[in-house]
């Protein structure tokens, strides 16, 4: 299902269990939520993951609440289809305000998951935004 401004439904978890992002970034939406924001190395797309609800800084493998697993490759950075699918998802789910932690996931302090404030895992828009 393609969803208005080129962004889709993803695959599901048993099809596609673990997602491998490079330009990387991570965002916090509302004071609640976090998310991957990255390119999609395997399937050539930007990507918005789920709520994140752990992650293992050596490893540098994230879990989201509906159990897909976010590897992170290389450095962080910046991908321009990335940031088109990110503000989709600000868009469709009503994201009034948003900031950047990418750095809580580069130094070793990666701080306490916010609580995801009573929102179900599975908000208004799949991957390209990842649900």
């Amino acid at each position: 299902m393609t969803i208005p401004g080129g962004v889709h439904r993803v695959p599901s978890i048993a099809v596609e269990p673990v997602i491998r992002l490079a330009r990387w970034r991570v965002f916090e939406a509302d004071g609640k939520t976090r998310h991957f924001v990255g390119w999609h190395v395997d399937g050539h797309e930007g990507r918005v993951s789920n709520v994140i609800r752990s992650f293992d800084i050596t490893s540098r493998r994230g879990e989201t609440a509906r159990g897909r697993i976010y590897v992170l490759l290389g450095e962080p950075g910046q991908d321009s289809d990335a940031d088109y699918v990110w503000a989709a998802y600000r868009r469709i789910n009503k994201i009034a305000s948003y900031a950047e932690v990418t750095k809580e996931y580069t130094h070793g302090s990666v701080a306490p998951m916010p609580s995801d404030g009573g929102r179900p895992a599975t908000d208004a828009a799949d991957d390209r935004l990842d649900r």
